[in-house]
């Protein structure tokens, strides 16, 4: 396995592309995952990955031909230039949330010190929903997290990382476990067609945001009447930070007082520890909190 690469300081290209983070501009969250499968790069622009069926390195993220020949030809062939260790000595985690948009990535990589060099693969998800913890962060944003969704289908971003990147994303994800999810729990198929036997994700303590449920339902129904609600209830697809904060207020008084404006309750968020725990507790009064599901 190669050593992780060196950290050196930022560059003024790499403090731009870190300005439009989440974490620099919270009511941006998610932000904006990249429209096809890339190589992030600390210093310079994503490198595009050209469309191809799996390769003969266990996932064929390896063998992936890119697209543009100044980079090398293959994926593994960029990672060796750079220093870094190869798709084969790297695990598969689900970037749900804010870990598949480039400008959080060089935020994270700047606040811990870690290098880039990261296949970031597009994929089809089966089993599972990206939602909202059921928390509002220091940070100024109610971060993703994954529950479990039978028989649903969604796509998804797959990071590759290395040891030293996943000890510095594990240092960044307060409040979340991460967890290793088989395929015959979660299905995750990459754009090329193959299926890995299963990944690892970021999942939160404490429940998602969603409408609750009726703990009255005696047969315990997982939603196969047609009905999306289950005794438990069902967690909100995970949206835009704006949208969220106006259904938060839609759905209490107390939680419309204290949201009032998006901009203030950002600022709140990250400098109020009192506030954001008001904000907390009233989002669990409100029955807005569902109880964590297990995979």
């Amino acid at each position: 396995m190669a050593a992780p690469l060196p950290w050196s300081p930022p560059t003024t290209t790499f403090l731009q592309y870190a300005a439009d983070a989440p974490r620099a501009r919270p009511l941006t969250y998610p932000g904006s995952p990249p429209p096809t499968s890339v190589v992030q790069l600390l210093d310079a622009e994503p490198v595009i990955l050209t469309p191809a069926a799996a390769g003969t390195d266990g996932t064929g993220v390896g063998s992936l031909p890119l697209g543009s020949s100044k980079h090398g030809s293959t994926v593994d062939g960029l990672l060796a230039s750079l220093g870094a260790a190869v798709v084969a000595d790297r695990v598969p985690v689900l970037a749900i949330g804010s870990n598949a948009c480039g400008a959080q990535m060089r935020h994270k990589a700047h606040a811990e010190s870690f290098a880039l060099g990261i296949p970031l693969l597009q994929a089809t998800m089966v089993g599972a929903r990206i939602t909202h913890s059921s928390f509002l962060s220091s940070l100024g944003y109610v971060p993703a997290t994954l529950a479990p969704a039978p028989g649903e289908v969604g796509t998804v971003h797959v990071q590759f990382l290395d040891a030293d990147q996943v000890a510095a994303l594990d240092r960044t994800e307060i409040g979340y476990q991460r967890r290793w999810l088989p395929a015959e729990t979660v299905g995750v198929t990459l754009a090329g067609g193959k299926r890995l036997a299963g990944t690892y994700a970021y999942v939160s303590d404490g429940g998602t945001l969603g409408d609750p449920g009726d703990p009255g339902d005696p047969d315990g129904s997982d939603g196969s009447d047609g009905s999306d609600a289950t005794p438990l209830g069902d967690s909100w697809p995970l949206m835009p930070q704006p949208a969220l904060f106006a259904r938060l207020r839609a759905a209490s008084p107390t939680l419309s007082g204290l949201l009032a404006d998006d901009e203030e309750s950002v600022t709140l968020a990250r400098t109020d520890a009192g506030w954001r725990r008001a904000v907390n507790a009233a989002l669990v009064e409100a029955a807005l909190v569902l109880p964590e599901v297990p995979f």
